[in-house]
Formats: C-alpha cells, sequence, structure tokens
C-alpha cells in the first residue's frame, strides 16, 4: 500500500525531463517543512500498487503516446517504492523519483532519480543520503535572495559523477517583483557555473 495524494496527467514542468509529457504518481506527506513549499501533500489515501497501475493503464488509454512516469511528493522515499518501481518497469515505463535527498528506500537499477537539496531554517543543507547519491542522476537547485542559503550552488559539483546534470531554478515567491530577482541570480549563477536554468513550465503554462 502507498499513501497517495493524487495521480494526473500534465508534463513535467522541471529539469532534465522539462517539457515532456507524464503522468504523475503524487505521493502524500514530507519530512521537510519549507517554508517556500508550493505543494499540497497532506491528507493522502492508501491504495495498493496493483491499483495504482490500473489508474495509470486508464490514462495511457487516452494518452498512449505518454510513457514516463514521476513519483514525486512530498517526498517519496518515506514509503516503500521498490513494488510500484519494479511494476512500472515491467509495464515499459520510463520513471523519475523526485526527492529532497534526505532519506533512501531500495530501487531497482534504471530509474531516473532527480534530487533537490533543502536547507535548516539556519541556512544549513540536510545531509544527502549516502545510499540514495549512488541513484542520482540529477539534481535541481532551487536559488532565492530571499530564503537563508538558497543564493548559491551549495556543493563542489566536481565531486560528483560526471554523468550527474544539473540545474538552478529559482523558487516560485508568489511575488513578481521577488520572482524577477531570483531570476536574475539564476542567469548570474548560469553564467559563472555552465549550470542550466530550469524555470517551472507547468506554472507558465498555468496547468497542474
Amino acid at each position: 500500500m502507498l499513501l497517495i495524494k493524487e495521480i494526473f496527467t500534465s508534463i513535467q514542468g522541471e529539469g532534465e525531463f522539462a517539457g515532456r509529457p507524464a503522468f504523475f504518481v503524487r505521493l502524500a506527506e514530507c519530512n521537510l517543512r519549507c517554508a517556500f513549499c508550493d505543494t499540497d501533500f497532506k491528507n493522502g489515501h492508501s491504495i495498493k500498487a496493483s491499483e495504482i497501475i490500473d489508474k495509470l493503464v486508464t490514462e495511457r488509454r487516452k494518452c498512449p503516446n505518454i510513457n514516463l512516469v514521476i513519483i514525486t511528493g512530498g517526498e517519496p522515499f518515506l514509503q516503500d517504492l521498490f513494488e510500484i518501481l519494479n511494476a512500472l518497469i515491467q509495464e515499459k515505463y520510463i520513471v523519475q523519483i523526485e526527492t529532497n535527498g534526505t532519506l533512501y528506500n531500495d530501487i531497482p537499477n534504471g530509474i531516473f532519480v532527480t534530487c533537490s537539496p533543502k536547507c535548516n531554517k539556519n541556512g544549513e543543507f540536510y545531509t544527502i543520503n549516502k545510499e540514495l547519491l549512488k541513484k542520482v542522476t540529477s539534481f535541481k537547485f532551487l536559488i532565492s535572495k530571499f530564503h537563508k542559503g538558497y543564493d548559491k550552488i551549495p556543493f563542489d559539483l566536481s565531486a560528483f559523477d560526471s554523468k550527474i546534470k544539473y540545474f538552478l531554478q529559482p523558487i516560485d515567491e508568489n511575488d513578481i517583483e521577488k520572482n524577477m530577482q531570483n531570476m536574475q541570480l539564476c542567469y548570474n549563477l548560469a553564467l559563472q557555473t555552465g549550470v542550466n536554468i530550469s524555470l517551472q513550465m507547468h506554472k507558465i503554462l498555468s496547468v497542474k
């Protein structure tokens, strides 16, 4: 059983699959409480892995050319994902997990894992789980002038596997002027580091 908030079809708005249509499985609950979080992950309901697959099969009948599934949250690694991920692989889906990086449960090989590191209230980044780090395929660094710790890339990127992809994403402050400042900061950091900028395309398109 998995605690699910919602299952829906949209585009992946962020990171390495940005712009690609996808089925989303949003898991409920999170171990962090970030002040800027823009996601409703509370009040989930329990669903069997087989029922989730059935719901995705129904969605795929409507959109047969979509083969990407995004497992997001909340924080997905609060739950045991192996059964659902294995089932998705058997159904020939491409699967991406979005995580804050602090937790890990065993997952099959071949899963795309995007880690978006987070800070505590003092601006100190939480430690990334060592076992998870072996599975990470991309990092998404949130950037803001208005939240302590988020005004820079927090790690020496040369310390990571050269195959890992990196993205800078401005935090949505729900304020046009602040958002412009965050985008300018992203732009400056991109020029300094060579890291790609990732904008939240689903918000630009006004879709979920």
